[in-house]
């Protein structure tokens, strides 16, 4: 395996998706809630990825444009799943992650089907670790400081084009702000 394929495995949008919901869910001390994230927000939403890389049929990455939409379209329901118990739990902050990822991938899939491959990578650290940092969780200074390293990676690897890796930045980081603000999360 080379290293970019590496790097893209152990900062994939589920992996940067588990250390935000555990981020979230042990410092509120959210028992239910990490458990609803975890199954509905990193488990779910990649559940038929799984299954059809485990049947030989798809690459686990997903890198054809083409392939992407369904699987969009069924992380977007999870994610909805996701928003609705969290909410009606209580799950404050873990509901309102579910919906940033919610708004994203709506995003990334009219963009993935209108306009271009866009990165999911990108998307997929940059808007847990905004997410994180207006939350007030530590963790996403970290994960900041690993996004031009996943960048250059997507790029270097013929994954992405610059644009593509840029454009997966500024969706997730404006979309994630604009869900924050609009839910007044720091309250």
């Amino acid at each position: 395996m080379d290293g970019h394929r590496a790097l893209a495995l152990a900062l994939s949008p589920v992996t940067v998706g588990l250390l935000a919901v555990l981020a979230i869910g042990f410092k509120e001390g959210d028992s239910l809630g990490l458990l609803l994230s975890i199954i509905f927000i990193v488990l779910m939403p990649i559940a038929d990825v799984i299954r059809r890389y485990l049947r030989g049929e798809i690459d686990i990455l997903v890198p054809e444009r083409s392939m992407r939409g369904k699987f969009f379209l069924q992380a977007s329901l999870s994610y909805s799943i996701g928003f609705i118990l969290l909410r009606f739990f209580g799950s404050r902050t873990l509901s309102t992650l579910a919906l940033t990822y919610l708004f994203v991938s709506l995003a990334l899939m009219l963009i993935n089907r209108g306009v271009t491959k866009i990165s999911v990578h990108m998307a997929g650290i940059t808007g847990p670790a905004t997410f994180l940092l207006y939350s007030g969780n530590e963790l996403g200074y970290p994960m900041i400081l690993l996004i031009p390293i996943l960048a250059w990676s997507r790029w270097k690897s013929g994954s992405h084009t610059i644009g593509q890796v840029i454009l997966g930045i500024l969706v997730s980081l404006l979309i994630t702000l604009m869900t924050c603000s609009f839910l007044r999360l720091e309250d």
